[in-house]
């Protein structure tokens, strides 16, 4: 059984697990309950470990772009350190290179020092 429904029109979304509905558009899109703040994904990426902390994780949403899931190549930001990583080809994550930040631009990279420092100081996950 699916932990979703989207309507046949393609413009909802039920959660089976809370039994509520939204109309938005993004939630269909990502597979996305706002209300449950839980993404259902049917693919989900296999568990990878952040090679820093060791936070464990098997989901991403990819930051821009039409796609909802990432690609091999593409950073990833590791939501207990803030330490930038990227997916192999295995769709696991290894440490980042300096090649791979090269690839950021001055926007991408202003964003990424954003969220870093965000995540440092908070420290949401344990």
């Amino acid at each position: 059984m699916s932990a979703f429904t989207i309507a046949p029109d393609g413009k909802s979304i039920t959660c089976q697990k809370c039994g509520r509905t939204s109309h938005n558009l993004n939630d269909v899109k990502e597979k996305y309950c706002g209300f449950c703040h839980k993404w259902h994904n049917p693919n989900p990426l296999p568990k990878s470990t952040c090679p820093v902390c060791g936070y464990e994780t098997d989901a991403a949403t990819r930051a821009a772009g039409e796609e909802s899931q990432p690609v091999p190549g593409d950073l990833s930001l590791c939501m207990k350190c803030g330490e930038v990583g990227a997916f192999k080809e295995d769709m696991t994550i290894r440490p980042a290179t300096l090649t791979d930040l090269g690839t950021l631009g001055k926007r991408e990279s202003r964003l990424l020092t954003r969220a870093q420092a965000l995540i440092r100081k908070k420290r949401p996950l344990g």
